[in-house]
Formats: structure tokens, C-alpha cells, sequence
């Protein structure tokens, strides 16, 4: 993650179509997103929700692997 300007983290990662669940953890609290295409509980509490959808699938350079700060984690269907 990288801080912007105003404030704001970013990070960019490139994720096969589907539907994951995530976190955020700042400061060793877990925080979910609202803004997320929605919320879901999970078997450790509530997750947003995050919808890639199958024509945003593109080839990508391979870059170094992230260091891990948080989960995102696949839904099964």
C-alpha cells in the first residue's frame, strides 16, 4: 500500500474474476468497507465484499509478491 494524496491508501492488485471477501486492519482493528458491494458474515465476523466481474480479466506484467497486511480471501459458490 502507498498513501496518496488527502490521506488515502492505495493499493492495486490484479484479481481473476469472481467474488472475494475482505478486511482491513489498521492499527490492529479489523475494519470492514462500506462502500464494498456489500457485506456478508463470515465465519470470523463481517466482510466486504468485492465483485470482479469476467470481462475486467486482462494480462498483467508478473510483479513481486506482496507482503502479506490483510486477507482476501475467494467465495466458493
Amino acid at each position: 500500500m502507498s498513501r496518496s494524496d488527502g490521506g488515502w491508501w492505495r493499493l492495486v492488485i490484479y484479481l481473476p474474476a469472481g467474488t472475494y471477501r475482505f478486511r482491513y486492519c489498521a492499527d490492529g482493528q479489523w475494519f470492514i468497507d462500506h462502500a464494498a458491494f456489500g457485506v456478508r458474515h463470515g465465519p470470523y465476523g463481517p466482510d466486504s465484499i468485492l465483485e470482479v466481474p469476467g470481462d475486467a480479466v486482462r494480462s498483467v506484467p508478473s510483479a513481486e509478491p506482496l507482503p502479506p497486511a490483510g486477507a482476501i480471501s475467494r467465495l466458493r459458490n
